[in-house]
């Protein structure tokens, strides 16, 4: 993601749940991915006390991705 502000990048949004359906955007900077994937929210899970949840998508990925933020097409991370 690129932010030209000054002074450093503003903080994301983090998204307070993950919806059920919807665009996924993946940004990585593994060797022979793509930079930027895209793909939908495959399936969503969590614990039972609400504490923790994640979701499944079908962006491409590749060696050297991880740590590269998922988010939600409306810009919040996942």
């Amino acid at each position: 993601v690129y932010a030209p502000v000054p002074g450093g990048s503003p903080a994301f949004t983090v998204a307070e749940r993950v919806p059920e359906r919807g665009r996924v955007l993946c940004r990585g900077s593994g060797i022979g991915s793509p930079p930027l994937g895209a793909g939908e929210i495959a399936s969503v899970g969590g614990t039972t006390d609400g504490s923790e949840g994640w979701f499944e998508h079908s962006a491409p990925l590749g060696p050297g991705d991880s740590g590269g933020p998922a988010m939600l097409a409306d810009g919040r991370l996942g």
